[in-house]
């Protein structure tokens, strides 16, 4: 068994490019790889130190509140933002928990992401010695966190929330998560996009507009003075709702720490490209609802592949040698009068054996440009079918 990513382009544009021309040049980097999620070390920078002792480095009292921003529709990614002072101590503890998922960066530099799966009512959440990410002065911390809304596993409704504190090597809050927090939704992010598997509420189909993105919003330099301030997270509770959160309070009744290690990232290049197909784009005319428009795992589903002819993709032998991009161009129509199908290119890579992990990929292309990146465990009948990680298959 294999573990395969196929990766498809596409260019919407209108059906009046002149006679003979293919547009739509996307660079696809040598950096198209999985980022794995198994034992090992991290790529660059420091790794993180885990505390495994948590009854010595559970903080002794929560200090930090639970903070969100004014939406709390399902399905939305919040990007939260904290600039302070630190003068540098012996050892610096960081505790962080989220709902439903984090991802952290201190002064530009990704840490981890977490928390382990858990029940609100149950909350897990992570310790991290992070006193070689810290430094003397202007300090940054920056946490994306993806509120999924719903868990099937469980029958209470999930609440949006974040909560952080740092702590000195004496226990002592350096900083917290409260009212000085900036936030914002990150508007790239579709939350129109549905499940793709039922039973794991956590796997959305994700489809993000990156001419809505906030590049380098996580760094140290970043301005974030147009950001609004996050409000504090409080649920009706009886016999009475409290004015301020407190890190344990309705849904969250106990804060446990993780007692296994977060798994480790390391980078994994593809073995090989099993495939480079094209498609006619009959399947991404917008034809569907707001949800399903947008849905890459359905769009692919009903591609139609068959042999590259119309569409060029260059460069090949020089990317599998991290020497250089992959150039694809796709096809489209000769001529505004025949009404005839754009072409996309699908290309699918083979990394050799089942993996756990996230795709990663550095791509240029131009304005209006789709990737669809999808996946499967293995060949069905010969042919890429993403649709063996639902459950429905």
């Amino acid at each position: 068994m294999t573990q395969l990513v196929m990766l498809t382009m596409t260019k919407m544009k209108k059906r009046t490019q002149p006679k003979g021309k293919t547009l739509s040049v996307l660079s696809v980097s040598a950096l198209i790889f999985l980022i794995l999620a198994i034992q090992g070390s991290y790529a660059s920078g420091f790794t993180p130190k885990f505390s495994i002792d948590s009854k010595e480095y559970t903080p002794k009292s929560w200090k930090a509140k639970w903070i969100w921003n004014t939406e709390s529709e399902d399905n939305q990614v919040l990007l939260a933002r904290k600039t302070f002072d630190y003068q540098k101590t012996t050892k610096a503890h960081l505790y962080i928990t989220a709902e439903s998922h984090y991802k952290l960066w201190i002064n530009g530099q990704f840490v981890s992401r977490g928390p382990a799966r858990s029940a609100s009512h149950h909350q897990s959440f992570d310790i991290f010695e992070v006193s070689n990410y810290l430094l003397p002065g202007k300090n940054t911390i920056a946490v994306q966190v993806h509120f999924h809304g719903i868990m099937n596993s469980y029958y209470n409704k999930q609440i949006p929330g974040l909560l952080v504190q740092l702590n000195d090597q004496d226990g002592e809050p350096i900083m917290i998560s409260d009212k000085s927090w900036k936030a914002k939704r990150d508007r790239g992010w579709d939350s129109r996009t549905e499940v793709v598997n039922s039973v794991n509420s956590a796997n959305y189909s994700g489809c993000y507009d990156f001419s809505k993105a906030s590049p380098g919003w996580h760094l140290n330099s970043y301005d974030d003075s147009n950001w609004p301030k996050v409000i504090y997270q409080t649920v009706k509770s009886w016999p009475s709702t409290p004015k301020e959160p407190y890190a344990l309070q309705k849904p969250w009744f106990s804060l446990v720490a993780r007692d296994l290690p977060p798994l480790k990232e390391y980078d994994k290049r593809p073995q090989s490209i099993l495939e480079i197909l094209e498609a006619p784009q009959y399947a991404k005319y917008p034809q569907w609802g707001p949800g399903e428009k947008y849905n890459a795992l359905k769009r692919s589903t009903q591609d139609i592949h068959r042999p590259l002819k119309r569409c060029k993709v260059k460069g090949v032998e020089a990317f599998m040698r991290g020497e250089g991009p992959l150039l694809v161009k796709n096809s489209y129509p000769d001529t505004k009068w025949i009404r005839q199908p754009l072409y996309h290119t699908t290309i699918i890579f083979d990394f050799g054996k089942i993996h756990d992990g996230y795709p990663k990929i550095k791509i240029k292309g131009g304005k209006g440009a789709i990737v669809d990146i999808n996946y499967a465990p293995y060949l069905l009948d010969g042919v890429f079918h993403p649709s063996i990680i639902q459950d429905n298959f």
